[in-house]
């Protein structure tokens, strides 16, 4: 097997902690137990972004393989690991994943997410203190500033909201049930136009991973499976979820996730990949990726 033609790619930084292959204009990805356990948005961990770019640059197919060992932790890394290789194969054909790990996604997701079973985080406060990351400030300004907001995204919403949580867990809400990582895991800032919820997802000053990829599709899928019908969870409580905007989410009838990058730096490769993203919309009319925007230079003024 010859090393892959990835490497030789602008801007790019192979994960040694990956094994990149090809054979027969094949990509194979083989992932240790490292990768698994990482958090997603990381370049090791971002399988995704890796097979998109792949696929764009003429690979015919892309193969998934494992390469774990007894340190691999089941936790909520690998499951939401489980989660995405799920739904990405589901999305698109010239996916393939190895009999082992194909065998562990569909055992994951039959068991959690082919009921109704599954409860999911609410807003629990307004969270409204002067925040003093740059992605949180960024958060707060587009969320208070709305037609701002719409011009820099291309949208027509009435009102944007941030920190919409993903926590998500099995029967009942506790520690031991949790499904996927973190306490406060949230999507960064969101709205509803029509029937469509705008999911988007924000990246400052040097952060320009391919990881962003892997992140934003991980909730748009999560989204979908949440509130377009058939509905494979429900909301951790049922009553004064008016916080943060989720009462108008949860009554509002949705039928598209739409996702959207809104970035201060851009990868010199994030195009490629995200023109082979937005053609999961083939597969599933349900969800859609809409475009990539760098920061305009009057908004970074604004809200730093």
């Amino acid at each position: 097997m010859m090393k892959c033609k990835l490497e030789r790619l602008k801007g790019i930084d192979i994960p040694k902690s990956i094994i990149f292959t090809e054979k027969d204009n094949k990509l194979i990805l083989t992932m240790n137990s490292s990768c698994i356990n990482a958090n997603m948005q990381e370049n090791r961990a971002a399988f995704e972004a890796w097979a998109l770019l792949g696929k764009a640059k003429g690979y015919n197919e892309v193969i998934l393989k494992l390469n774990i060992d007894d340190t691999i932790k089941c936790d909520g890394h690998y499951n939401r690991f489980l989660y995405r290789v799920y739904c990405f194969n589901e999305l698109f054909d010239w996916f393939v994943m190895s009999k082992e790990l194909e065998q562990r996604a569909k055992e994951f997701y039959n068991k959690y997410f082919k009921n109704n079973d599954l409860i999911y985080n609410i807003p629990v406060n307004n969270e409204e203190k002067e925040p003093k990351h740059p992605e949180a400030k960024l958060e707060m300004f587009l969320a208070n500033h709305t037609q701002k907001a719409n011009e820099e995204l291309g949208l027509n919403v009435n009102c944007f909201y941030h920190q919409l949580p993903v926590g998500t867990f099995y029967e009942k809400k506790s520690r031991n049930t949790r499904l996927f990582t973190g306490g406060k895991s949230a999507i960064d800032l969101w709205g509803i136009e029509g029937n469509t919820l705008n999911v988007i997802e924000l990246k400052v000053k040097d952060n320009k991973s391919l990881g962003v990829l892997s992140e934003l599709f991980f909730y748009v899928c999560l989204m979908r499976d949440f509130h377009i019908e058939p509905k494979k969870a429900k909301p951790a409580q049922e009553k004064g979820t008016d916080l943060r905007g989720f009462d108008i989410l949860r009554k509002q009838k949705i039928k598209m996730i739409n996702g959207i990058i809104l970035t201060e730096q851009v990868h010199p490769q994030l195009e490629y990949a995200f023109e082979e993203i937005k053609k999961c919309n083939q597969k599933d009319k349900r969800i859609n990726f809409d475009k990539f925007i760098e920061i305009d230079e009057e908004l970074k003024k604004e809200y730093y």
